[in-house]
């Protein structure tokens, strides 16, 4: 991810789940890399799969820009995947990659980033000092996307929503905040096919 590629638009993209471990809603942002200034966001959520209930389903619907399309699964994703199309997004970023891919087989053409690769560690992230308790490999022992951006911002009191465009652009603001987007390897945080934690 070097400068070659400046004006790329990515997309920040999170989910949540319901009881059974399906996909219950999926948000996104598009962000001209660099900037990481949201351009454009998406937010759908499933109606059968919300039916199910799941522990954070009352954060689906916040009101205003935090409200979901309701939608079926085949649409959603269907248009999702035309929305990074239409915005020619070919890298996908997202907080524990693997589990947002998982839930997302459709996508499997998009190259993926997992932010939770280099977020959490020390060695990437100057906002991580040796005060901070972290493990062997200099990993926050909390090394959620709440803990991290307790750290970033200095404030105490972040929580994320579980609602899962309020937690995209909570994730962008990791991005922005480390300059993620550009200046890493790429293959130390791809999620390559298959890959599973």
């Amino acid at each position: 991810m070097t400068g070659e590629r400046s004006g790329q638009r990515i997309a920040v993209l999170d989910t949540e789940t319901n009881w059974e471990g399906a996909l219950m809603s999926v948000g996104a942002v598009v962000a001209e890399e660099g900037l990481l200034l949201p351009a454009d966001r998406v937010y759908y959520a499933l109606p059968e799969e919300c039916a199910v209930g799941g522990l954070y389903e009352d954060a689906l619907d916040l009101g205003g820009d935090l409200t979901p399309e309701w939608t079926v699964r085949e649409s959603a994703v269907g248009r999702l995947a035309a929305f990074l199309r239409e915005h020619g997004v070919t890298e996908i970023f997202a907080y524990n990659a693997a589990f947002d891919r998982r839930l997302l087989p459709e996508l499997a053409g998009w190259r993926w980033y997992d932010i939770m690769r280099v977020a959490p560690y020390r060695r990437y992230n100057p906002y991580i000092t040796d005060r901070d308790a972290c493990g062997g490999t200099g990993r926050l022992k909390r090394y959620g996307v709440e803990s991290v951006l307790r750290l970033m911002t200095g404030s105490a009191d972040y929580r994320e929503k579980h609602n899962a465009l309020a937690d995209v652009l909570s994730t962008v603001s990791v991005l922005k905040h480390m300059d993620l987007a550009e200046g890493l390897e790429d293959e130390y945080f791809k999620v390559e096919v298959g890959e599973d934690w």
